[in-house]
This record gives C-alpha cells, sequence and structure tokens, in this order.
C-alpha cells in the first residue's frame, strides 16, 4: 500500500491525541450508532464476510488497473 500512496499514513497519523481512544475497551457511539455488546450472530458474520471480501475484491481490481497503468 505504501507503494501504492507513500502518504497514505498521514491520514491516520494527523490530529494526534484525537485519533486515540480516551476509554479503551468501552463502547462508544458515533454517527453509525454504539458498537454491539455480546457475541455475534452468524448473520452478521456471514454480512461481515461477504463485505470483507468485496472490499478486498474491489482493491485487488484497483491494484490491478494501476499496474496496467504503469506498464503503458
Amino acid at each position: 500500500m505504501m507503494d501504492h500512496d507513500p502518504n497514505d499514513i498521514d491520514h491516520y497519523l494527523d490530529g494526534g491525541k484525537d485519533n486515540f481512544d480516551p476509554n479503551p475497551g468501552q463502547p462508544q457511539e458515533n454517527e453509525f450508532g454504539t458498537l454491539a455488546d455480546g457475541a455475534v450472530i452468524q448473520a452478521e458474520k456471514n454480512w461481515a464476510t461477504r463485505n470483507r471480501d468485496a472490499i478486498a475484491q474491489a482493491m485487488w481490481e484497483d491494484y490491478q488497473q494501476a499496474l496496467q497503468e504503469r506498464e503503458s
């Protein structure tokens, strides 16, 4: 990833201490709601697996396109 965008890490590091969890291990609320507490049901696991695979596929396709563009 650093070969593709060496400045990507700056996005995660800028802002200093504001990027760190002040209460690690405690539920947090954000614009998406509150994180769940307890066991994950199979349907959620299946959704997460499909979502992860779709993200990985999209990343792979973007990478392949970037390689083709470099060859041109």
